[in-house]
């Protein structure tokens, strides 16, 4: 992404689809600033809840919870973000979402 990201200028470019349930909201914000700073703006972050329960049993999160973190965490990376982002835009398709954060 850091090479699509200096040889274009008005592409945005996306990152992987990210199980938010199975990652601290802080920390999908310090890798989403990075990439937003290298990118110039340019970057969409693709959420999804994490499909299997043998998973989320491996972390130790409750699978009953999984979709309320997906939904929550987001907001909350947001929220938490270095630029103090307020907004979220977010595009939600059947199967995950993709959110924008300015």
């Amino acid at each position: 992404m850091a090479v699509a990201a200096a040889r274009t200028r008005r592409i945005m470019l996306g990152s992987g689809l990210v199980s938010v349930p199975y990652h601290h909201p802080f920390h999908i914000a310090n890798r989403f600033a990075l990439l937003d700073h290298l990118t110039r703006g340019r970057v969409m972050l693709g959420c999804g809840p994490g499909a299997l329960a043998a998973d989320a049993h491996m972390l130790g999160i409750d699978t009953t919870t999984q979709r309320r973190r997906m939904v929550e965490g987001p907001k909350l990376s947001c929220a938490c973000s270095p630029s103090g982002a307020a907004s979220l835009s977010t595009v939600l398709t059947s199967n995950f979402m993709t959110h924008t954060c300015r």
